[in-house]
C-alpha cells in the first residue's frame, strides 16, 4: 500500500510505504540535514546551549535550557531519526574498547535485583537461598 503524503518539515511530497513513523514522514533532504546538525555536535563535543531547534530550526523557548529542540514532536522527530545513528556509535565504542585494550577490557556487569544479589552471595557460600536468607535473618537455629 503506497501512499502520497507530504514531509512535514519542508512540505515535499513523499511516498509512505507501511508504517507511519515519525521517521518516514519527512522526506530523505530533511532526514539528512536533521542527522548532519546532529553529528556535527556530537563529534565536535558542542554540549553548549543551542538557540535554534535541530529539527526546525525554530528559536528554542525560555525555559527549555539544556534542549536541542523546541518542543516535544521536534524531540520525538529528532529521537526517530537519530536512533540507528545513536546504536552504531555505541556499538562501534564498545567494539573500539575491545580492540584498543584487550587484555583489560572487562565486559560491563549485570546489575542485579536485591534478590539476584542474595541469590548470587548464596552459592558463594554453598548453601541454599533458604538456608542464606534464613542464617542472614537471625531466623536459623543451630544447625
Amino acid at each position: 500500500m503506497t501512499k502520497t503524503r507530504l514531509c512535514r518539515l519542508c512540505g515535499q511530497p513523499l511516498e509512505l510505504r507501511g508504517s507511519r513513523t515519525a521517521r518516514l514522514t519527512l522526506c530523505d533532504d530533511c532526514r539528512a540535514r536533521i542527522l548532519s546538525r546532529y553529528t556535527y555536535r556530537i563529534e565536535h563535543h558542542i554540549t553548549g546551549k543551542e538557540t535554534c531547534c535541530l529539527v526546525c530550526g525554530k528559536p528554542i523557548p525560555k525555559g527549555y535550557n539544556g534542549y536541542t529542540t523546541c518542543s516535544r514532536a521536534c524531540r520525538t522527530l529528532l529521537n526517530s531519526v537519530t536512533a540507528n545513528y545513536r546504536k552504531d556509535r555505541a556499538a562501534n565504542r564498545l567494539r573500539q574498547d575491545k580492540q584498543d585494550h584487550p587484555e583489560t577490557y572487562l565486559p560491563p556487569k549485570r546489575v542485579l535485583s536485591p534478590l539476584g544479589r542474595a541469590e548470587q552471595e548464596a552459592r558463594e557460600h554453598g548453601i541454599t537461598y533458604g538456608l542464606y536468607m534464613a542464617l542472614k535473618g537471625g531466623m536459623a537455629h543451630d544447625l
